[in-house]
C-alpha cells in the first residue's frame, strides 16, 4: 500500500516548454490524478543551478531557478519541483539545470540584439 501511495505522488511525466519568440515558459507535470501547469515570462529568470539537500542518511538534489528581482513570495529563487523524483541524481538534475541555463542565455542574447 505504501509503494502505491508513494508512486501516485510522483509525477508520471514532466515537460518544460520554452518559447523564445514570445519570451515565455510553460512547465507541465502529469500525475496519476491531476495535471499541474506553471507559466510565465522567461525573462524573469537569470539562470539555474543544482542545490544539494543533506538528510540524515542521504542527499537529494533540486534544480533551482534564479532571478534578479523577487518572486511574488519575496524570494529570488524558485525550486523547479518540490517533490524529488525517484531516480534522483546530481547528474540528472544538472542536465536539466544546464539545459534551462542555455535557453535563458539564448533568450537574453536575443533580447540584447533587439534592444
Amino acid at each position: 500500500v505504501g509503494c502505491l501511495v508513494g508512486g501516485l505522488s510522483q509525477s508520471l511525466r514532466e515537460v518544460y516548454y520554452f518559447d523564445l519568440a514570445s519570451d515565455s515558459y510553460r512547465f507541465e507535470r502529469l500525475y496519476a490524478y491531476r495535471k499541474e501547469v506553471i507559466e510565465g515570462s522567461l525573462s524573469q529568470f537569470t539562470g539555474a543551478r543544482v542545490e544539494t539537500v543533506t538528510h540524515e542518511e542521504s542527499e537529494s538534489y533540486h534544480v533551482v531557478l534564479t532571478q534578479e528581482g523577487m518572486f511574488l513570495t519575496g524570494v529570488t529563487e524558485q525550486t523547479l519541483r518540490e517533490a524529488v523524483p525517484i531516480p534522483n541524481s546530481f547528474w540528472n538534475e544538472s542536465e536539466i539545470a544546464n539545459a534551462i541555463t542555455a535557453v535563458i542565455s539564448t533568450a537574453r542574447s536575443r533580447r540584447e540584439k533587439k534592444g
